[in-house]
């Protein structure tokens, strides 16, 4: 890749060789002399291999897991899943879906089987029944 820079993470894994394991790049998307912008890229290593790109965050905010192109704001790329590992029995507070910055927060209730969507002030919670 052209017009980069990056810090690289190695650890010794022998007595006397060090190996990339990790790095975090920068990298010039448009380079116009008033219109330059610029992405952020995390690489990990896996298997034994050099680092390669997992996430990059797009000078447009856009942010990509698996794929180094996201076409909305969060994109993870096919085969992979969203998991939040915190969440509530029964249904979210009130207080918590009061204005319309908090449209689009999620909660599943494990209590009654149900995923909630902030639908912002005027709607609150709503929530859909799942099933098998």
């Amino acid at each position: 890749m052209n017009n980069t820079a990056s810090l690289i993470f190695s650890a010794n894994r022998t007595t006397s060789f060090h190996t990339q394991i990790a790095k975090v790049g920068a990298a010039i998307t448009n380079i116009g002399n008033a219109t330059y912008a610029g992405d952020l890229i995390f690489s990990t290593s896996t298997g034994g291999a050099s680092p390669t790109e997992k996430v990059r965050i797009m000078s447009s905010g856009n942010v990509g897991i698996g794929t180094n192109d996201p076409q909305s704001m969060l994109q993870v790329q096919d085969g992979g899943y969203f998991q939040a590992t915190d969440n509530n029995a029964g249904a979210p507070p009130a207080a918590d879906c009061d204005n319309d910055a908090e449209r689009g927060r999620q909660s599943i209730d494990t209590s009654n089987n149900r995923w909630y969507v902030c639908n912002g002030a005027t709607r609150g919670w709503d929530y859909v029944a799942l099933t098998n």
